[in-house]
């Protein structure tokens, strides 16, 4: 709008309709009066890209009083550096009423301040501050919160909060905002205030309720945070900050029937997890127990949840970095010596997942059942907790050990351990055979001994199976044989014997082969034992270790022993990860394709490598 001549205000001046951004132009003198009322509205659809100005060729007085308002939603998009020119002539003198020189405007509807500066030919806005409130630190005592801060304000847009983090005992800062209706969002960023949702820290922005848990790594105790919560109009919300909140789940329960404040075995163990509850906005939930002593392992169950479960001393654990967690499985979890002490001992837990997710733990000291050596238990139906451990007594001067497990229903895995209770990723030997095979383990001396040693089934809730413990069938073999597999559907090995040393003699060596066995079959030979070999993990590693006794074998189908030594051998046949199926082994002197002194060939074709062919010739004297 162009304004021809001096221009006087007494009453309300506004270069544009209120709601809109406009100019106004006077060509001359401008002089507001101590009555005047100037309206400037600042906006558009980027940051200072639309605003009310006012501009005179001649002198500019100014007096009255200014409002400032916001529109277009721009209480969103103004940042700090942002500055507005609301007045500009040929000479500039005065002030508004209340807002001397570098004073700041308090928008109204807690939208923060803007700075105001006259220069000799101006007025100028900027340097805008949010409206920003303090955040007492929350002690986590409470799931739900306890300092909680409830919103003063239903507008759409950016709502600002500072809080002084401090140090937990437990390594965690929670911060919870909790939206009952509409959406909000929220966003944390160290030493400065994040002015767009592209400036963080860290975010959450799910639908719903919002919430963070930092890591010791994450923020250090002392540090200024400024906190964000974008909303919509009308949003219902309240937010809170501070230690974040660990269940108690107390003492691992047992009846202490001889009543000496320790578990021993054989005593009844009880329930000691948490009810059904829903995760967090935070999307993780963490728990604390104690495990007395004498506990031989402690088990951990999702109830059949896929949801991941991590383990850790002294402090709560975190699953996206190794660094803060001991232990991390899905669903379902065995803790066992070492990293379970002897002793009574606190360990803090976590379950993570979807917000709103449903989740019942059940925590309880495993109960250890005794069997016998040589022996088969019952069917076993497992419908709940997914461990099942056992205590066997190895008696001396036995020349293997073979523990096998046939699932009848669901999958069943095993593991064994010499002196305390094995799990899946802390055990002497393990089979993990998918579906219904027999898994199977035979241990062998001299890493086999008479002494105590545990067995624990596992697998995924339900299933059903029965137990095998004892020497492994041998089955004697001539030196000159055939024999069909007879445990087709077991994984893990088949033995045999050979024990008539004088039928070894005078031959050029001993030859092994297999028939319709399964591709990589290893063939495996021993003198005077048995021989074995057998996977393992330790400290909680996944990564597969493993140790053998084998005085020699082959995984191409045969195994060829030139210049043998008669004695009495023990032959295993052995898939570590599938059934053995219905192979054929074939035991036979090496023999010599004889050929006369004559000049004459000998062709072989399809040779396999590393196999050998013996020719004889004999040479006429002379």
């Amino acid at each position: 709008m162009l304004w021809t001549g001096n221009l006087s205000v007494a009453g309300t001046l506004s270069p544009a309709p209120t709601g809109t951004a406009g100019s106004l132009s006077v060509s001359g003198d401008l002089t507001l009066q101590s009555s005047a009322i100037t309206i400037a509205d600042l906006g558009g659809t980027g940051q200072g890209s639309t605003y009310d100005s006012i501009t005179a060729t001649g002198a500019v007085a100014v007096a009255g009083a200014l409002q400032l308002h916001f529109i277009s939603g721009f209480e969103n998009l103004i940042v700090n550096s942002d500055s507005f020119t609301l007045f500009s002539g040929a000479s500039l003198t005065g002030t508004f009423i209340g807002l001397p020189d570098d004073s700041r405007i308090t928008l109204p509807n807690e939208l923060g301040s803007v700075k105001i500066n006259y220069t000799d030919t101006s007025v100028v806005l900027s340097d805008w501050q949010p409206y920003i409130r303090e955040i007492t630190w929350d002690p986590g005592t409470s799931a739900s919160g306890t300092h909680i801060l409830g919103q003063t304000n239903t507008r759409a847009g950016r709502h600002y909060f500072r809080i002084f983090s401090e140090d937990t005992d437990i390594g965690a800062w929670r911060t919870r905002l909790t939206v009952t209706s509409g959406e909000a969002h929220l966003y944390l960023l160290n030493g400065s205030i994040p002015q767009t949702t592209d400036a963080y820290s860290f975010k959450s922005d799910q639908n719903g309720s919002d919430g963070l848990v930092l890591r010791p790594d994450q923020y250090s105790a002392g540090q200024d945070w400024y906190l964000m919560v974008d909303a919509t109009a009308g949003a219902q919300w309240s937010i809170f900050s501070g230690r974040a909140f660990v269940q108690d789940l107390g003492t691992l329960a047992w009846t202490d029937t001889n009543s000496n404040g320790q578990y021993d075995i054989g005593e009844t163990a009880l329930p000691s997890g948490a009810s059904a509850l829903t995760l967090p906005a935070e999307g993780i939930h963490f728990f604390k127990t104690s495990v007395p002593t004498g506990t031989p392992a402690w088990s951990l169950w999702l109830n059949g949840s896929s949801l991941d479960i991590a383990v850790r001393k002294e402090f709560v654990p975190f699953h996206d970095s190794s660094s803060y967690f001991d232990r991390k499985q899905p669903g379902q979890m065995l803790v066992v010596a070492p990293y379970l002490a002897g002793i009574s001992s606190t360990y803090f837990l976590s379950v993570v997942g979807t917000p709103g997710a449903s989740v019942t733990l059940d925590s309880r000291i495993q109960q250890v059942q005794d069997i016998a050596f040589n022996t088969t238990t019952s069917s076993t139906a497992v419908s709940a907790a997914p461990y099942r451990v056992y205590r066997v007594q190895v008696p001396v001067e036995q020349i293997a050990w073979d523990v096998a497990v046939t699932p009848t229903a669901g999958d069943a895995n095993v593991c064994v351990r010499r002196d305390n209770a094995p799990a899946e990723y802390d055990n002497d030997a393990f089979s993990e055979v998918s579906g219904t095979t027999a898994d199977s383990i035979t241990l062998v001396p001299d890493f086999l001994t008479d002494a105590t040693w545990f067995i624990t089934v596992y697998g995924t809730s339900p299933y059903t199976f029965t137990l095998r413990n004892g020497p492994p069938t041998i089955t004697p073999l001539a030196f000159t044989d055939t024999k069909l597999n007879d445990q087709t559907t077991r994984a893990g090995w088949r033995f045999y014997t050979m024990t008539n040393v004088p039928s070894q003699l005078g031959s050029l060596g001993w030859e092994l082969n297999l028939a319709n066995q399964v591709p990589g079959t290893e063939i495996a030979i021993r003198r005077n034992a048995v021989p074995s070999r057998w996977q393992s993990r330790t400290n909680g590693s996944t990564g597969i270790g493993g140790d053998s006794r084998v005085e020699a074998s082959g995984t191409g189908g045969f195994l060829q022993r030139p210049g043998h030594q008669a004695d009495i051998w023990y032959v295993g046949v052995y898939t570590p990860d599938q059934p053995l199926g219905a192979f054929t082994l074939t035991s036979a002197p090496m023999t010599a394709i004889t050929k006369a002194f004559n000049g004459s060939t000998q062709t072989f074709t399809n040779q396999e490598p590393g196999r050998f062919k013996y020719v004889r010739i004999d040479v006429p004297a002379g």
